[in-house]
């Protein structure tokens, strides 16, 4: 008896807690389950951030927002900062988004029927609908002054007030039910959705939940993560293909992606690094076995880029006339190319795979007090016979106008073309043994990578960097790649540093949107950075991709992308301003800002 006066205590304090814990506005944890459990099974696509307050603690550990915060960094980008228009309105967004603990943010396609999408949106709030609506206010006010046309009405459902704007065919609706904020264009499928919060529709089988592909997708992201984001590609291509008439060859590409059923993604913050997951769902690629990384012995320590993978060509080669039959780009692009050339040179796949390994190495030293990087890549070679015949063929067909120059040195026979361009030093060279086949940008550097083969060199892979970016992600099976970012921007930096110099003297009007001479020092930089790997498997049904580092390969990427997109805008009017400065290049040229100089103890 007395157990059980224990047990219905325990009962009445636990709900005595929640009813407090509703009632000052305390949301309950996030969770994936919840929301997929709102969505329909035939969603399209999903983006999902959990908890924004929490993605931001974690964003403020991390080693870029330390980098973000050091000192020196602030007052370099004081002066761009200064001209971003609405800085001081961003940041008062943030923090009326941090007040109402924003947690289970969705964007959903749920179909896409004569090419209109049909969204479905959300996210749960603490505190009462009034706290939200000052901010959703301060949006339909916009709204209204940007579409004054539209119509308005109040839809009653349930025990709801629906809102809804239409101009035309676009269609918004939003709705407050308890602590969830809900919005679509589409008013029935918000009542659907409606009804599921609301548990008056239940059933569990028409939900995403249920979905079979998502599922199996889902299980392989982390549990923790700060966005996710999924794909039913096999669905959209579906719907897309048979919108295209019969006959239609520019469907072909298309179809080809339709081996691809789901792409889902997730990236998560953890130790102020972050972690991303990439699975795609479809069938292996052929069986070329597990990735040994043998190239790894080409690397040194002044290697800061090593990846590996797998050469997959296309099972039939164009024919010689055809060429590359769609546009593509990246690294399918190349493959494109790659097989066209060799049709052109009458080599068939079979010769190919004869004389050649499957599994590619690609590797790039930057040796301190170089001006540029060296860059190559390598295969095994099975058939040195073979593999020289192919070659042969390739070099003669590939000709054209500048004719590949010809040596062997110690039974290595090289083909090398003559630079571009007396400014880029970049004369592709082409280096054949009997172990390995070596492409590199000029052939100092393709006879080093064929030394290295005879000698293997465990430097890198014996770096205390190495081996700690290595226990980030899993055993790679088909593909990886390592990127030391602190060696690598060590180098840049001392590359570049003069050439800004230069710059801040042919182009004054640059000051006035960044003060070069207040760039940090490298040392300043490269203590907040970490190397940054990729890792690739096969599991079952579908290829898993992890990454880890300061940023993700991947996140670097887009970076990368956004910066030198940037740079170049800013050059580009920078030049343009200086042309159409009267006067321009008469006189003494401006005073260069003095630049701060990396000591020779920040150098590895």
């Amino acid at each position: 008896m007395k157990r059980f006066l224990l047990l219905l205590a325990l009962g009445a304090a636990s709900a005595v807690a929640i009813w407090l814990g509703l009632r000052s506005g305390r949301l309950p944890g996030s969770s994936g389950s919840l929301v997929i459990s709102l969505l329909p099974k035939e969603t399209l696509a999903l983006i999902h951030l959990p908890d924004l307050n929490e993605t931001r603690a974690k964003w403020h550990e991390t080693d870029i927002y330390k980098l973000w915060r050091e000192p020196a960094m602030r007052d370099f980008l004081q002066r761009p900062l200064a001209k971003m228009p609405n800085a001081g309105a961003m940041q008062q967004k943030l923090q009326e988004l941090h007040a109402l603990e924003i947690k289970d943010a969705f964007l959903a396609i749920t179909s896409w029927e004569n090419n209109q999408a049909k969204l479905l949106s959300g996210f749960r709030f603490k505190g009462n609908p009034e706290d939200v609506e000052k901010m959703i206010g301060k949006w339909r006010t916009d709204v209204g002054h940007n579409a004054a046309a539209a119509r308005r009405e109040t839809i009653p459902y349930e025990q709801h007030r629906i809102e809804v704007v239409t101009e035309g065919s676009i269609t918004i609706a939003t709705v407050y039910d308890r602590q969830w904020f809900f919005a679509a264009n589409d008013v029935a499928a918000l009542k659907t959705l409606l009804d599921r919060a609301d548990a008056r529709l239940k059933e569990p089988a028409a939900t995403l939940r249920a979905d079979e592909a998502f599922a199996a997708s889902f299980k392989r992201m982390p549990g923790n993560y700060a966005v996710l984001a999924h794909v039913r590609l096999d669905r959209y291509l579906e719907k897309m293909l048979a919108q295209r008439p019969a006959g239609d060859v520019a469907g072909e590409p298309l179809g080809a992606l339709r081996q691809i059923r789901s792409i889902t993604a997730a990236s998560r913050i953890e130790d102020g690094k972050f972690r991303d997951v990439l699975f795609v769902a479809m069938p292996e690629r052929g069986g070329a076995g597990a990735l040994t990384r043998s190239s790894l012995s080409l690397t040194t320590a002044d290697s800061f880029l090593y990846a590996a993978g797998f050469l997959k060509l296309p099972n039939q080669m164009p024919p010689p006339e055809a060429g590359p039959s769609v546009e593509t780009s990246g690294f399918a692009a190349a493959l494109q190319r790659l097989a066209a050339m060799l049709s052109t040179a009458g080599v068939r796949l079979q010769d190919w795979n004869d004389a050649f390994g499957s599994e590619f190495g690609i590797n790039a030293d930057w040796v301190q007090n170089s001006r540029l990087p060296s860059l190559a890549a390598s295969l095994p070679v099975k058939d040195g016979s073979k593999a020289r015949a192919i070659i042969a063929a390739i070099v003669t067909a590939t000709a054209e106008d500048r004719d590949w120059a010809e040596s062997e040195k110690d039974g290595v026979q090289y083909y090398s073309k003559p630079p571009i361009s007396p400014m880029l030093p970049i004369a592709l060279t082409v280096a054949l043994s009997d172990r390995i086949l070596v492409i590199a940008q000029d052939f100092a550097f393709a006879e080093t990578v064929v030394m290295r083969s005879k000698a293997a060199s465990t430097a890198l892979a014996t770096s205390t960097a190495f081996k700690a970016a290595e226990r980030l992600v899993g055993a790679p099976t088909h593909a990886f790649s390592y990127i030391d970012a602190a060696l690598f921007y060590q180098r840049l930096d001392a590359a570049v540093r003069p050439m800004l110099v230069m710059a801040a003297a042919f182009m004054p009007g640059l000051s006035e949107t960044v003060e070069l001479g207040k760039l940090p020092t490298a040392d300043v930089i490269t203590r907040h950075l970490s190397p940054m790997v990729m890792a690739q498997r096969y599991e079952r049904d579908g290829y898993l991709t992890e990454s880890a580092g300061p940023l993700s390969i991947y996140q670097a990427a887009v970076v990368l992308g956004v910066t030198t997109g940037a740079g170049r805008r800013l050059y580009q009017k920078q030049i343009q301003a200086t042309t159409n400065t009267p006067g321009a290049g008469a006189g003494a040229l401006p005073a260069v800002p003095a630049l701060p100089s990396a000591s020779p103890d920040e150098m590895p």
